[in-house]
């Protein structure tokens, strides 16, 4: 379950980066995770929310915002959202494509006290 992977760096990083802005408790982590990733939210969550405890987070949020799979062709331009893991424009049938979103995974904030 990568999961688990996802929310120990979630902390890890979220540490050092209050640490580095004088941050003594951090209330929210907001994240940004294209669906590309194939995390599932609700695993992500609970695994953040043991691992918070042990990391000394206390009652630290985790929130997640998802970025679609966005994609352009680059024979005729189209952008478009595919359904499918294999990338087909839907207007000319290329398969010369060029990922634009979906493949992101970073903390967009933390808010806490100083």
């Amino acid at each position: 379950m990568h999961e688990g992977t996802i929310a120990r760096e979630i902390i890890r990083t979220a540490r050092e980066e209050a640490k580095k802005a004088g941050m003594k408790k951090i209330a929210r982590v907001k994240v940004v995770i294209g669906e590309m990733h194939a995390v599932v939210d609700e695993a992500l969550r609970f695994l953040f929310d043991i691992m918070k405890e042990e990391e000394g987070l206390g009652e630290a949020v985790l929130e997640i915002e998802k970025k679609p799979v966005e994609v352009k062709c680059k024979i005729c331009g189209e952008k478009f959202h595919p359904e499918d893991p294999v990338f087909v424009c839907p207007s000319c049938g290329s398969i010369e494509t060029q990922l634009i979103t979906g493949d992101e995974m970073y903390i967009e904030s933390l808010e806490g006290e100083k």
